[in-house]
């Protein structure tokens, strides 16, 4: 009988499918990097989630172990250290492709909530400030005719962007390899980095972790923004200086930011909490009842495969190209 550590509370749905095995199920619920350990010891396989560490120590703690795959419950796999998983022969895999429309759609509602201002009459109206309607009160804007530059276009963000074309915006893009399709379909034109920085009136982050990625808007590159620009991350909360960008908040300089990332989660520095022009949601992204369900059976299927002596569908290879 196999074994499978998992390491936070599934889907019901996708869960009731990993009862139907015959595997004996861990829930290891929110461990430690010690209980993890123990874990990686026993168990055969593991299900993770991006904010498990799952390091060079701890992998090499799992040597000559019966543990033969790591199934990541995302998409990005920068928590877990893929050189020396592959030279342990320990399977990496994750989830792509299912939680792309949920993510895209989740970016385009926080937009939409920034430029028209939603989160703010909610609280007028929570604090009995609210004195019924006027003319001239919170006035947002539009997203038709907007320069939307999205930073990053795999897969997240073409969706969006075919999303907010819909709604008028007008986009531009900058990625690692050029996207002729989506350019087609949209009549997005393709900006260097800079370049998008500066014509940009919003700003939509769709980028993987990584050493490439970190800090990518800090204090200098927030200052090529236009004054009044709108931000939005629901990529990787690393990708952002925090403090920076709670600064070019305060200064006016941004007109305002929506987050669904951060770069030490859960915690958020006091600097961004103090900023009223900044909406906040705890990591919801993909958090759909069907994405979520989707992503855990994703796992499932990994686990299946490589238990069977199969390759995972979704495996991540070393190196990556």
């Amino acid at each position: 009988m196999f074994r499978v550590g998992i390491t936070r509370p599934l889907e019901a749905g996708a869960w009731d499918a990993y009862l139907a095995t015959d595997w004996e199920l861990e829930n290891l619920n929110k461990p430690s990097q010690e209980q993890l350990q123990a874990a990686m010891r026993h168990c055969d396989g593991l299900v993770t989630m991006l904010t498990d560490r799952i390091d060079q120590d701890l992998l090499l703690s799992a040597r000559g172990g019966p543990l033969k795959i790591i199934a990541n419950h995302a998409v990005g796999i920068e928590n877990i250290d893929l050189k020396t998983a592959a030279e342990l022969g320990i399977a990496v895999t994750n989830t792509p492709g299912v939680l792309t429309h949920a993510t895209a759609e989740f970016a385009l509602s926080l937009l939409l909530n920034l430029l028209r201002r939603i989160s703010e009459g909610e609280r007028l109206i929570r604090s009995g400030q609210w004195t019924g309607w006027e003319p001239t009160q919170l006035l947002g804007s539009s997203l038709k005719g907007k320069k939307l530059g999205i930073l990053g276009a795999g897969r997240i963000g073409q969706a969006f962007g075919h999303m907010a074309y819909a709604l008028g915006a007008e986009l531009a893009y900058t990625s690692r390899i050029r996207k002729p399709e989506f350019e087609q379909k949209t009549q997005a034109h393709w900006l260097d980095f800079s370049d998008l920085l500066a014509w940009s009136e919003i700003l939509s982050l769709h980028l993987p972790g990584g050493p490439a990625t970190r800090h990518l808007l800090n204090a200098d590159t927030l200052s090529h923004l236009q004054p009044g620009t709108l931000l939005i991350n629901t990529g990787r909360g690393t990708s952002i200086d925090e403090r920076a960008l709670a600064e070019a908040l305060q200064s006016g300089h941004l007109g305002g930011a929506a987050l669904d990332v951060y770069e030490q989660e859960p915690a958020i520095p006091s600097e961004l909490l103090a900023c009223p022009n900044l909406i906040l949601a705890p990591h919801l992204g993909s958090a759909t009842i069907e994405t979520r369900r989707a992503m855990a059976l994703r796992c499932l299927e990994n686990l299946k495969a490589v238990f069977a002596g199969q390759p995972a569908p979704n495996q991540v290879e070393w190196p990556q190209s």
